[in-house]
């Protein structure tokens, strides 16, 4: 027994040792893994576009028969080529791209590793040559363009060297539109961020911000008082009178609080002339009017003090009460027509008859009772519903 346990402990060591001689061989001879980050990073220092081919598992000798045609070689050796499986992708932003590829591609990116172009199934020699032609067009265009951001950054410089920071801002903010994605970009973010603490610039900014805050203020202002919004309007026009009151803005905006006053006189005087003559209702409904547009300017202090005065009146009271018993008529009598127009005269009937046995002497009552007597002529000279007699006559 114990012999039998020395030997199966004798062969598990042997395996176990053969094992570990083929992982060192397989881990010794394993070519190291490339990632993206360093294709990226090699291209970009080298200033060359790359082309990867890409092939799923069992094409990779196409690739590799591609890869050797000398008549390819002048390509080959202006990009970065880089022969991968699709699996390559994986982590990468073009996976999507490559996800599902059944056969072989090519796919061009620039330096910045941004799509240039993709080309799906193997191209013979004149379709990889156009391709390759439009990379390198690309290629030189960007370089070119690399070199104009390159230049015009060095002009800031000088202007910086010169202490003439407000230009060098503007040229800075322009010069970050315009290239923002060249490899100068963060310098020049670092150019900014270094002269914005300069006295000139600080004060340009604030003198800048100051015109254009007034600017904002004075064309809101104008737009409230064209749309009406005369609550609005004033607290733009006091922020300019009070903050900034030598200026133009302010000048204008004193302006539209003239125009802003007389509209209120005016129309505040219309309807006080409404209630001097009685037509408290009118009155009493411009003054509301009134209230929600020049809420919270100094003319709301008057407008109030007049519909409470409205409110204690007692004609007005007693007025306020018939409006409102005349209001509900109105929609009982509106019902009835509704009725009377669906020709359920039963159902409208009864409801004029309710006008006129509760509300005998108002407006409704006339039109009630002439609407039960057309109804009734209508009953009567309205000819009986005719019976199809088509199915007792096939019938017979």
């Amino acid at each position: 027994m114990g012999k039998m346990k020395k030997r199966n402990l004798i062969i598990v060591f042997i395996v176990a040792a053969v094992c570990a001689v083929i992982i060192y061989s397989v881990v010794v001879n394993m070519p190291p893994m490339i990632k993206m980050q360093d294709v990226v990073r090699k291209s970009y220092v080298a200033r060359k576009p790359i082309v990867f081919l890409i092939y799923p598992a069992k094409e990779k000798s196409i690739w590799d028969t591609l890869r050797n045609d000398q008549q390819l070689t002048d390509l080959f050796d202006k990009v970065h080529v880089y022969t991968q499986p699709v699996s390559f992708f994986e982590d990468s932003k073009w996976k999507e791209k490559v996800h599902g590829l059944n056969e072989p591609a090519l796919l061009a990116v620039d330096y910045r590793n941004n799509l240039i172009t993709m080309h799906e199934g193997l191209p013979d020699i004149d379709q990889l040559r156009d391709m390759f032609k439009e990379v390198f067009a690309y290629h030189d265009e960007m370089i070119a363009y690399d070199a104009i951001a390159k230049k015009e950054l060095e002009t800031v410089q000088k202007i910086i060297e010169e202490q003439r920071y407000v230009d060098a801002m503007q040229r800075l903010r322009t010069y970050l539109m315009v290239y923002e994605n060249t490899e100068l970009e963060a310098q020049a973010r670092g150019l900014l961020n270094q002269i914005s603490t300069k006295p000139q610039v600080i004060e340009y900014l604030r003198v800048n911000r100051d015109t254009s805050n007034r600017k904002v203020l004075l064309y809101k202002a104008q737009e409230d008082v064209r749309y009406k919004r005369y609550f609005n309007a004033y607290r733009a026009i006091t922020m300019l009178t009070q903050h900034f009151p030598k200026t133009e803005e302010a000048k204008e905006a004193s302006k539209l609080k003239e125009q802003i006053d007389e509209i209120a006189r005016e129309e505040f005087k219309e309807a006080s002339v409404l209630y001097d003559n009685k037509k408290y209702y009118e009155a009493y409904e411009k003054y509301l009017s009134l209230h929600k547009k020049f809420q919270g300017t100094h003319w709301d202090v008057y407008i109030s003090g007049k519909i409470q005065q409205i409110d204690a009146d007692p004609e007005f009271a007693a007025y306020k009460e018939n409006r409102a018993k005349d209001r509900e008529m109105e929609s009982i009598f509106n019902q009835a027509e509704r009725l009377f127009e669906q020709e359920n005269w039963d159902q409208a009937e009864q409801v004029y008859n309710t006008i006129l046995r509760f509300y005998p002497k108002s407006r409704f009552a006339f039109p009630s009772k002439q609407r039960i007597k057309q109804m009734n002529t209508l009953r009567y000279s309205k000819p009986p519903e005719e019976h199809d007699n088509s199915t007792d006559a096939k019938e017979e």
